[in-house]
């Protein structure tokens, strides 16, 4: 099904850290982003971002947006969203957008892309 959906995921585990490595992830993931109508961004297993990861963060949403990729940010909660509210790298995805699982994001996603998967016969598991 993502196949077809032509989705992303860029899957963020554990603690993020920024530094060194922050320009080739970004340029890495950019490549990736311009090749998708949806990325998701799934945050659910991450219990800590510094300053810098969460400037990345921003980057590569700003990228997805600057090349007409619809961004779907999953699982931000307590500390982490604390961090990435507070530098406000989260401003220009939709509200909407924001969701808590996989099985969420894959709906939105679908709907973004035109979609019926109770039509179309594809599960969500």
């Amino acid at each position: 099904m993502e196949q077809l959906m032509s989705q992303s995921w860029a899957t963020v585990r554990g603690d993020l850290f920024g530094g060194i490595t922050s320009n080739k992830m970004v340029g890495t993931l950019s490549v990736d982003i311009q090749e998708h109508e949806v990325v998701i961004l799934d945050c659910s297993e991450t219990d800590y971002v510094d300053d810098s990861a969460a400037l990345v963060v921003g980057q590569l949403i700003d990228v997805a947006i600057a090349e007409d990729t619809e961004c779907v940010v999953m699982g931000v909660e307590g500390p982490v969203a604390d961090s990435l509210q507070s530098l406000d790298v989260l401003r220009r995805v939709p509200p909407d957008h924001f969701v808590a699982d996989m099985d969420e994001a894959r709906a939105v996603s679908s709907q973004l892309l035109g979609f019926d998967l109770a039509r179309s016969g594809a599960g969500m598991s």
